[in-house]
């Protein structure tokens, strides 16, 4: 992030920088509230499910069983399909985030735009995509 910020530090248009988190796949799993239903850990080996993982990690998903992570949604929904064939009720898919990125969006002329393109033309690492 410094480095964008020290080569667009002369640059003479108006820079926004944005923070968010990026999707970077899919997962499939089953909501905490499913387990105290009946769907344990023991339940899903029953039906031939071997393949889980119980989320620990901090956050909306934790306590719940991860059945599957995927790049592709359409991998995703046939792990969910396959998972519904054996008996498995009440899953979901939701979008797995990744960590917290930085972008600029840059606004000006079209010479500063210019004065842009060469400035990235100089390090290639990130991606310059016109609006």
């Amino acid at each position: 992030m410094q480095r964008v910020a020290d080569a667009l530090s002369g640059w003479k248009g108006r820079v926004q920088v944005q923070e968010r988190q990026v999707p970077i796949g899919y997962i499939v799993f089953l909501p905490p509230s499913e387990l105290t239903t009946g769907q344990t850990l023991d339940y899903l080996q029953s039906l031939g499910v071997l393949d889980v993982f119980l989320i620990s990690t901090p956050g909306p998903l934790q306590g719940g069983v991860s059945l599957g992570m995927f790049r592709e949604k359409e991998r995703a929904v046939q792990q969910l399909e396959q998972l519904v064939a054996k008996g498995v009720r009440n899953l979901e898919i939701r979008e797995r985030q990744g960590p917290q990125r930085t972008f600029y969006a840059l606004y000006g002329t079209s010479a500063q735009m210019k004065a842009a393109r060469e400035i990235y033309s100089l390090n290639r690492r990130g991606d310059l995509i016109g609006c």
